[in-house]
């Protein structure tokens, strides 16, 4: 359980893998992180993958065993949640976040 300060904004900036132990060949295991986000009050919600989030790496993932349809699952369960940032940016308060 972690203590959240209030905001306006949220802004994971990856590893979320490795705090939450998910097991990168059982992709599903991402949706504890998305229920976690889903219980927060903020209205925005940003998360950028990480080099502690195997599924997520497109280059490494099938070196690292991980099946190929498992990052996909993990995007969108993600993109349920929160505005999920890859090579990518979104514009918040005039502000633009790139991840």
């Amino acid at each position: 359980n972690f203590q959240m300060p209030k905001g306006d904004v949220l802004l994971h900036a990856g590893s979320f893998s490795q705090l939450l132990d998910v097991n990168p060949a059982n992709p599903g295991n991402v949706d504890h992180f998305g229920d976690w986000l889903d219980t927060l009050p903020y209205p925005i919600k940003i998360v950028i993958g990480g080099n502690g989030d195997p599924t997520l790496d497109p280059v490494n993932a099938s070196e690292r065993g991980i099946p190929p349809n498992a990052r996909e699952k993990v995007i969108g369960r993600l993109q349920k949640s929160c505005t999920y940032l890859e090579d990518s940016s979104a514009i918040v308060s005039g502000i633009k976040i790139f991840g």
